[in-house]
């Protein structure tokens, strides 16, 4: 990562999508031109979603970075950063905490549709992963309806290790996005899914550009509580936006500051850039 100029440390920036770049269906005409002047600027990001439709990073980062350059209304070069490098989904931290440990073991994927979840597992080297549809084809009687014999169930994806040929469960768990006595989960997943974010100088400041109160701003909230127990220098801000989850007047869970949309958003950190570099 190239010194932004910022003093002590460095700056980076977590965005959510939904609610920030895409209302309901409307994307943003904002979106494009805001990540060309935080790119301008140097300071990296990352996109975060507790979604993913089954698809890769680099499938959802391709359909993404269409939608925010269709919908600008002066797309121009330099095109932000928007790929697989940087596009973090609900799934994401598999691939890093456990697609090693799990590339030979047995794994049962349950979630639709089939062949995109087969290709993101295949994708994290999960090379003797079985879906829950063919499971339950092999074995008739694990479930009594003919829908779910024939098609599989529809379910939010988990992962189950087992022994032998798809045994009994030795452990259940939700996907970690990291050690939660260890590490930040929003600071690891800057420094390690975004490239500029390598390179020995660490980032210092940290911003989170959300809509939800209740997801966005309380993952700032418990980042700050970790880092304070730590004792460390590292900081993050919740910057809450206004076009999507918060309304006026709603509960703003100690965001640091409230504003527009996106466009706002990064003209706020780039002003608090600015005033630190000061």
């Amino acid at each position: 990562m190239t010194d932004n100029g910022s003093g002590s440390g460095l700056a980076a920036v977590a965005f959510d999508i939904d609610g920030v770049f895409k209302y309901g269906r409307e994307w943003s005409p904002d979106g494009y031109s805001a990540l060309q002047r935080l790119a301008a600027a140097n300071i990296p990001h990352v996109f975060v979603t507790n979604g993913g439709g089954g698809l890769t990073e680099k499938s959802y980062a391709s359909g993404f970075a269409a939608k925010v350059t269709g919908a600008a209304s002066n797309a121009s070069d330099p095109a932000p950063l928007m790929s697989d490098e940087n596009m973090i989904l609900s799934y994401s931290p598999w691939k890093r905490a456990l697609g090693a440990e799990l590339a030979n073991r047995r794994v049962l994927l349950v979630g639709d549709p089939y062949d995109k979840v087969t290709q993101v597992a295949e994708s994290y080297g999960l090379r003797r992963a079985v879906h829950y549809q063919d499971y339950a084809r092999r074995h008739s009687t694990l479930n009594p309806f003919r829908q779910a014999k024939e098609d599989g169930g529809s379910h939010t994806a988990v992962d189950n290790k087992t022994t032998g040929a798809m045994g009994s469960a030795q452990r259940s768990q939700q996907p970690p996005a990291a050690d939660a006595d260890d590490t930040d989960p929003f600071a690891a997943a800057i420094s390690e899914y975004d490239p500029s974010a390598a390179g020995g100088a660490r980032a210092e400041r940290f911003y989170m550009v959300g809509d939800n109160p209740a997801s966005d701003i309380e993952g700032v909230r418990r980042a700050n509580i970790f880092h304070k127990a730590k004792g460390n220098d590292t900081a993050w801000k919740g910057v809450l936006v206004k076009t999507g989850v918060y309304k006026d007047g709603d509960e703003t869970n100690g965001a640091t500051t409230v504003v527009a949309g996106v466009a706002e958003a990064v003209d706020w950190i780039l002003a608090c850039e600015r005033e630190h570099a000061k």
